[in-house]
């Protein structure tokens, strides 16, 4: 499962466990161990946009490092494999 779909997935979660009459914010973040901002976020994006609204924005800046590696001729990972910087050299 992808990053983005895990995230969805608990937006959905969120908005199913707040479908129930009478739920509070309190009881679904406490029920999902979610804090309770999270909830009121997420529920009043449903209530304004629907599940369209529960998708990701598209994100601006650069990306995660492990996202944006890059690779030699000889198909080894810049970093050396290592998943750090690549040394320096002198």
């Amino acid at each position: 499962m992808s990053a983005e779909s895990s995230r969805v997935a608990v937006r959905a979660r969120i908005v199913l466990a707040c479908a129930g009459p009478g739920i509070s914010t309190a009881q679904v973040a406490r029920d999902l161990g979610l804090a309770e901002s999270t909830v009121r976020k997420w529920r009043a994006a449903f209530a304004r946009g629907g599940l369209e609204a529960l998708a990701d924005d598209v994100r601006t800046g650069r990306p995660k490092a492990e996202l944006a590696r890059c690779r030699r001729p000889s198909g080894r990972c810049c970093s050396g494999g290592r998943g750090g910087p690549s040394p320096r050299r002198s």
